[in-house]
């Protein structure tokens, strides 16, 4: 008796496996950039929210304190309201010095969700989200008419913003 006890896979048992890995690679591929995508947009708009709450924080403090430091930097909320002379800062540029303080908080302590690179992610003045690299943006948007800002995150690619209510110090 001649047995042919051969062991091992074949040519077309191999090319099998390997195109079933290759299509549940390529569905997992995709999960992946949906999944990361979603992750992105998920961190821009946590930061928006804590950026609000604790710029609405700080405000609160300085409406009861004009003594008190905004957030850890050695301006004190009264700084926006009256110069080191003693002089009124105009009503047009309070909003300007609040967000200015703001921004520097903002780059400070946080990062743009969609562009790690990025050092300085706040900026003071208008944010349009007109296109892709924008995404992940924040803008603190002064007012010209007395000390309070509004916060502008733009939370993914395809233009979208989160904008706060009106944060002041009244």
């Amino acid at each position: 008796m001649n047995k042919n006890n051969q062991k091992g896979f074949s040519l077309v048992e191999l090319l099998v496996v390997v195109a079933i890995i290759g299509i549940l690679a390529a569905v997992g591929v995709v999960t992946y950039n949906g999944y990361i995508g979603n992750a992105r947009i998920s961190a821009a708009k946590a930061s928006h929210n804590s950026i609000v709450a604790w710029a609405t924080a700080e405000a609160a403090k300085c409406s009861i304190n004009q003594d008190a430091s905004f957030g850890s930097s050695q301006t004190t909320c009264r700084s926006f309201v009256t110069t080191a002379n003693g002089d009124a800062v105009p009503d047009n540029e309070q909003g300007g010095l609040m967000a200015d303080a703001l921004a520097a908080y903002v780059n400070d302590n946080f990062q743009n969700a969609f562009d790690s690179s990025d050092d300085e992610p706040a900026s003071n003045g208008a944010l349009t989200c007109a296109a892709a690299g924008d995404a992940g943006s924040i803008a603190i948007i002064p007012s010209t008419d007395d000390l309070s800002v509004t916060v502008q995150t733009c939370y993914d690619t395809d233009q979208n913003s989160l904008s706060s209510n009106i944060i002041g110090i009244f």
